[in-house]
């Protein structure tokens, strides 16, 4: 019985020690993937990646004049939506009030 013990704690040793080498090539593979993943870098390109370079001052008017867009936008929509309301409020107090 001890011979058989012993023979199958050295079929688990070599078993393990298998294992062993096979989670260290699964962790080669995964260095490797993660030095090709981190030399592809993801996400949104800037402005500059493409080899044209751009100035700071260039990029900061252009989001200032981006900006500047946005809001005069923003304002006309703001004022259209006041106005609707308004008319709709003068509307529903007109057919409320007697003639």
């Amino acid at each position: 019985m001890m011979v058989s013990l012993h023979r199958d704690t050295r079929l688990l040793l070599l078993m393990r020690a298998d294992t062993a080498s096979d989670s260290a090539d699964v962790h080669e593979d995964k260095r490797q993937h993660q030095t090709k993943a981190a030399a592809k870098k993801g996400g949104r390109k800037s402005v500059g990646d493409d080899g044209k370079g751009g100035s700071k001052s260039d990029k900061a008017a252009r989001r200032k004049e981006q900006n500047r867009a946005a809001q005069k936008a923003f304002r006309e929509r703001r004022e259209a939506k006041v106005k609707d309301v308004s008319g709709t409020c003068d509307l529903s107090v007109a057919s409320l009030m007697p003639a």
